[in-house]
């Protein structure tokens, strides 16, 4: 008997800590969205660095450009790279 117990309360833990996992991923979703029409309706202007970063990349000086990416914007390599990349 004590082991059925037992049994009902992990079954019972698992289905709430399932549960608040959709409501979570739910609620990521709604923020993912609403910053993506953010940034497509706002009209915040690049950074004068970007189109020198990007020239640096029509160069082939990709490493200049996260080199001058992470001194210029205070980046980690790691983020200076993404940022690089993305544009």
């Amino acid at each position: 008997m004590g082991e059925n117990w037992i049994t009902y309360a992990i079954v019972l833990v698992f289905i709430i800590l399932f549960d608040a996992m959709i409501r979570m991923n739910r609620r990521i979703r709604r923020s993912e969205s609403k910053l993506e029409w953010l940034k497509d309706h706002s009209q915040v202007p690049e950074y004068p660095l970007d189109e020198e970063l990007r020239q640096l990349i029509r160069d082939k000086e990709k490493i200049q450009a996260i080199k001058k990416a992470k001194q210029q914007l205070g980046l980690s390599l790691k983020e200076a790279k993404d940022y690089v990349d993305a544009l």
